[in-house]
């Protein structure tokens, strides 16, 4: 049946291969809602932690304590939920995850992105620094460095929304010698994403799949770059669409506001269309290699199940235990108290 429906909405896409996306589409007829309350199978038991609807009315986040076996005295691990990032409000949306991570076990933290579709880029960012002592660097994007792009970019006013300030002396200088790639800025600012610091001491890690996408991409990307943990994918990347997009309707705002000598016409009847107008590359050791196409491929693969299809992703919870451990092993072999004399 599964096989049936897949082939009849004949999905398809370049970064997926067919165990995805049939595991996906299995996952939606029987699960609906993935781990959508507190539940035990087996003798997994999952408790479902909640924050004031209130405070998060989009359901961005959610998330549970894990018990592999219900007769251990403790938890396991603490399961964070990341549906998407999708909301305006950074600090606010950092806030609701502060709050749900001092209810989380020390043991260990599995942070899971799959299937996220991205959201704002600064919402991504700006929770990154409650998981590490590292200082956040704010990744790194470039424009297409052209005549279009230059004027765009021109420090005359325009849309509040498009916010462009310092773009143009990245633009011009690439566009005058002509290099294809405007030089290296940021969309986040390095000190609102470090003004709270390290929340969660404890091992994390990071779960994606082959439709993490967008925002989940460029979220992905930096906890890799940044070393917070080890990231475990259920496919071979994720979907390698990390890029600054921008609705045609604000470009065509941006363009009429401002005193740019250029005009975008609105597209008939109402239309609109997310253009990628600025891509996201790595830092660290891959500082430059763009998001885009290649995804992020992740430390450790797990190949999804029959248990973890129809027992809420039994062994996927099983390894997620055993790498957290692997991971808390090794900070305890490389403490100070541990280094040779």
């Amino acid at each position: 049946d599964v096989l049936d429906h897949f082939k009849r909405n004949n999905r398809s896409s370049s970064s997926q291969d067919d165990r995805s996306l049939i595991e996906k589409t299995a996952r939606q007829s029987l699960f609906p809602s993935r781990y959508s309350d507190g539940l035990s199978f087996g003798n997994v038991l999952m408790e479902r932690l909640e924050i004031d609807k209130k405070k998060d009315p989009k359901g961005c986040i959610r998330a549970w304590k894990v018990k592999l076996d219900e007769s251990r005295p403790d938890y396991d691990f603490g399961l964070l939920r990341l549906v998407h990032f999708g909301w305006n409000d950074d600090v606010y949306y950092r806030d609701c995850f502060i709050e749900l991570l001092k209810q989380m076990p020390t043991s260990g933290l599995a942070i899971d992105i799959r299937s996220n579709p991205g959201g704002e880029i600064k919402t991504a960012e700006m929770i990154l620094q409650t998981l590490t002592d590292k200082t956040i660097q704010p990744m790194q994007f470039q424009f297409l460095a052209n005549d279009v792009v230059e004027e765009l970019v021109q420090p005359r006013g325009g849309y509040r929304k498009l916010d462009v300030t310092g773009w143009y002396e990245r633009v011009r200088p690439s566009a005058a010698i002509g290099s294809m790639f405007s030089r290296f800025g940021p969309v986040s600012r390095e000190d609102r994403i470090n003004k709270v610091g390290q929340v969660y001491k404890g091992p994390v890690l990071l779960i994606t799949n082959a439709v993490t996408y967008s925002s989940g991409d460029i979220f992905a990307a930096s906890f890799q770059d940044h070393g917070i943990g080890p990231v475990l994918g259920v496919d071979a990347s994720t979907g390698g669409g990390g890029a600054n997009v921008w609705p045609y309707k604000s470009i065509v705002k941006h363009s009429q506001s401002s005193s740019t000598e250029m005009r975008f016409d609105p597209l008939p009847g109402g239309a609109n269309v997310n253009i990628a107008v600025r891509r996201c590359t790595r830092l660290g050791d891959l500082s430059g290699m763009p998001i885009e196409e290649s995804g992020v491929v992740p430390d450790i693969r797990h190949y999804p199940t029959r248990r973890d299809l129809l027992e809420q992703d039994y062994d996927l919870l099983t390894k997620i235990d055993t790498e957290l451990r692997k991971v808390a092993e090794n900070r305890e072999a490389t403490a100070p108290d541990h280094a040779p004399r």
